[in-house]
Order: C-alpha cells, then sequence, then structure tokens
C-alpha cells in the first residue's frame, strides 16, 4: 500500500516537472520573440507559477538520477528547435506570405466597384492637398465626361472646361470654395478662358449633403443660374448649419419664393436629378470629393491655384 502511494506520489511529482518545463520553454520562446521585436513580453508563466505555489504545498521530490538526465535531454532539444524555428529565414518568410495572402484575400473580396452607401471617404484628398503632390502634365490620357445641363460659372464657349463633382458637407469641398475657387475665378473664369461646371457628388454619409444639392437644384429652377449659384455660395458658407430649415432660410435669404421652394424639396423633384450626378461620377472614375476633370485630365483633392492654373495654361497653349 506504501508503495503504491510513492508511485503516485512519484507520477504527480513527474507531471508537475513536465508542466514546469514546458512553462519555461514558452517563457523562452516569448523572450526570444521579445529581442526579435524589440516588444515587451509580460511574464505570464512566473505569475502561474506563484499561484501554483500558494495554491498547492511545497513537497520534497526525490527523483531518480536516470529520469532527470531524461528529461534535461528532452529539453535541450526542445530549446534547439525553438531557437531553430526562429532563427530560420522561412519561419519569418511563411509568416510574410500568410500575410499577403490575407491581404490578397481581403482586396479580392473587397467591392470592385463604389456605389451609393459605400463611397470612399476623402481622405486621400487630404493627403493630396496638405502633402502638395506634383500634378502630372504630360501624356495623361483624357477621361470623356459629361457636363450634362448643370450650372456652370463663365463663358459657355470657353477653351477650356473644368467639371467639378463635389459634395455640399464635405469639408475639402468647402476648402476648395474658399481658398482656389475666388483666384480661379478671377484669373481665368471671369476672363472668359474656363467654364466651371458643378455637378453633385453627394457622399451617403453626409446626411444633408443629398437635400443641400436639391435645395441648389430648386433654387435655380425659382431663380435662374444665378440664383444657384447665390445658394451654392451660402451652403458652403454655412456648411455646418444646412438642415432642411436652414436651407428654406437661405432660399428666402437670396429672394426665392419661400412656399414654392419648401414645396419643391418636400416633393423630392429634384432627387433623381441629383443621384444621376453621383451616377455619372462613378462612371468617369470618381471615388472621393472634390474631384476635378480639367478638359477631361483629372485633378484629384483640394488642390492649391497653382495645381490648376498649371494644367489650364498647358490646355489653353
Amino acid at each position: 500500500m506504501k508503495m503504491e502511494k510513492e508511485n503516485e506520489k512519484y507520477k504527480e511529482t513527474e507531471l508537475q516537472v513536465k508542466i514546469s518545463k514546458v512553462e519555461e520553454l514558452l517563457k523562452e520562446i516569448k523572450e526570444i520573440r521579445q529581442k526579435e521585436d524589440g516588444t515587451e513580453v509580460k511574464d505570464e508563466t512566473e505569475t502561474e507559477e506563484v499561484e501554483e505555489a500558494e495554491e498547492e504545498p511545497e513537497e520534497e521530490i526525490e527523483e531518480e538520477e536516470e529520469p532527470e538526465k531524461a528529461e534535461e535531454v528532452v529539453e535541450k532539444e526542445e530549446r534547439q528547435i525553438a531557437k531553430t524555428a526562429f532563427r530560420n529565414p522561412w519561419f519569418y518568410f511563411s509568416i510574410i506570405a500568410a500575410i499577403i495572402i490575407m491581404l490578397f484575400v481581403y482586396k479580392s473580396i473587397a467591392p470592385s466597384q463604389i456605389g451609393t452607401g459605400g463611397v470612399i471617404d476623402n481622405k486621400i484628398d487630404d493627403s493630396i492637398a496638405d502633402n502638395n503632390i506634383a500634378v502630372p502634365t504630360n501624356n495623361i490620357e483624357k477621361i470623356s465626361v459629361s457636363a450634362d445641363d448643370d450650372a456652370f460659372l463663365g463663358n459657355e464657349n470657353a477653351p477650356v472646361t473644368i467639371i467639378e463633382f463635389s459634395d455640399y458637407q464635405c469639408p475639402f469641398c468647402a476648402r476648395f470654395y474658399l481658398n482656389t475657387l475666388p483666384q480661379l475665378k478671377k484669373e481665368y473664369i471671369d476672363t472668359g478662358e474656363v467654364k466651371l461646371v458643378f455637378r453633385d457628388y453627394s457622399l451617403s454619409f453626409h446626411e444633408n449633403a443629398q437635400k443641400a444639392a436639391e435645395a441648389a437644384e430648386a433654387a435655380r429652377e425659382l431663380g435662374g443660374n444665378d440664383a444657384y449659384w447665390k445658394m451654392h455660395d451660402k451652403i458652403f458658407e454655412n456648411q455646418e448649419a444646412i438642415a432642411i430649415e436652414d436651407l428654406v432660410k437661405y432660399a428666402k435669404e437670396i429672394g426665392a419664393d419661400e412656399t414654392r421652394f419648401k414645396e419643391l424639396l418636400d416633393s423630392n423633384k429634384y432627387r433623381d436629378e441629383v443621384l444621376g450626378d453621383f451616377s455619372d461620377g462613378q462612371e468617369a472614375g470618381v471615388q472621393g470629393t472634390p474631384t476635378f476633370f480639367i478638359n477631361g485630365r483629372i485633378l484629384v483633392g483640394a488642390q492649391p491655384f497653382e495645381a490648376f492654373q498649371q494644367i489650364i495654361e498647358e490646355e489653353l497653349k
């Protein structure tokens, strides 16, 4: 009976020793990773050992010399395998390959065409504008983009046509309106060299952009091209307040019939017109706002006046 208890005690002790050695191996692997990555790794095994020590009473372990040597051999082999794995360049290659495959799979399942409700945000515009990326000027393939019958500024027969796809709630579109358009208007539009056509590209995550675009169209019906641009300016100058009640107030301020204007908004008469602009923009390759086509040459983002000037001058030659 005593012999059986001793055997059970030895087996239990042997199991604890093996668990301890596995934990030491895991600890060493984490330390190797820490050295490789330069990151701090929390020693979880040490915490677990302390907890085990508090929960279980210490027992004196009498191990025979042969099992101890066998365990040491196993431990050395396990450590050698771990070190070899981390030193082997194929280990890292396999990790990189797995990441590339995951990225490829993600890209392949992402929608190839962006529709309403999934439009790319205009962070791309911010990066382009802030970094002032040089505008490519040679051998540019021109894209055929319809001006439709949308409102425009300037000479109808100007040699250069700029078609702007814009969103009334987009901060980068407002930046173009405030910082670039005034000089563009002075240097080229008012001189008859450039015609600027405004087309709507209302992003679905801008809750007021669609109605703001419809409001400009309604103003155009009631007061012509001039009324359209007055409403256009009002909206961009008050971009933080373009709910329906605000739009009705602006219509009154520009001299439009308030009652009739509200009826046009409520009837959704220009909803399809605005959505049609969006569809044409997608077909032309627009993915963010603002996007411009200068005689078919694309320019993306709230670019400075000089970016427009460079292309316009080339088109005027």
